[in-house]
Order: C-alpha cells, then structure tokens, then sequence
C-alpha cells in the first residue's frame, strides 16, 4: 500500500541561515545566503513526494531561485531522471512561486 504524502508542514522549513545544508546517507550540498534572505529547505523524498521518481530536496531562495537537489552516490543517470520526475511535479505544485527561476543540482 502507497504511503499517503505528509503535510507541507511537516516538509518544509523556512529559514534564514547564511549556509543552507540539505544532506542525506553522507552526502550534503550547503547552499550560500550571504544576506540571510528566507529560504524554504523542502524534503522532497518521502516527504512532499511519497512515490515515483524524485529528487531529495528543493531550496527555494524567496523572490530568486527554485533549486531541485539529488544527493547521489554514483549513479548519475538515475539522478537526472529523479530530476526529471520532480520538476514536472514542481512545476505546477501549489509551493511553486512560478515567477522564479529552477535550477537542479547532482552531489556525487
């Protein structure tokens, strides 16, 4: 049986660090906020997303960047598919400030 997806509230928090860490399994990505704007750390993976394809995290930088993060150990193929699947999802999800850029990111 699917698992039903958690709450938004359970999957994201907003915060304004300097340093943004998203990390899983000994893989991490530490994204820059010098100007400690807030940002929305959203786990993607059995959280927002219980099933198919999907990447680990999303930052979303308010007003500037949406960024879709796979933290991978090798298999890089994988990792862009994940990528794939998430941004058709993000992409009309009710989070989505559709005014702003996406970009994605592959730790390996």
């Amino acid at each position: 049986m699917a698992r039903k997806p958690n709450s938004t509230k359970e999957c994201v928090e907003n915060v304004d660090h300097s340093r943004v860490l998203v990390s899983e399994k000994g893989r991490a990505a530490t994204i820059l906020n010098p100007e400690r704007s807030i940002v929305r750390r959203i786990l993607i993976d059995n959280c927002l997303i219980t099933m198919g394809p999907r990447c680990d995290w999303v930052i979303s930088v308010k007003d500037r960047l949406d960024i879709l993060i796979e933290l991978k150990g090798k298999d890089v193929s994988h990792a862009v598919d994940q990528l794939a699947a998430t941004l058709a999802i993000w992409q009309e999800h009710h989070l989505r400030d559709r005014q702003i850029p996406m970009s994605a990111l592959v730790v390996c």
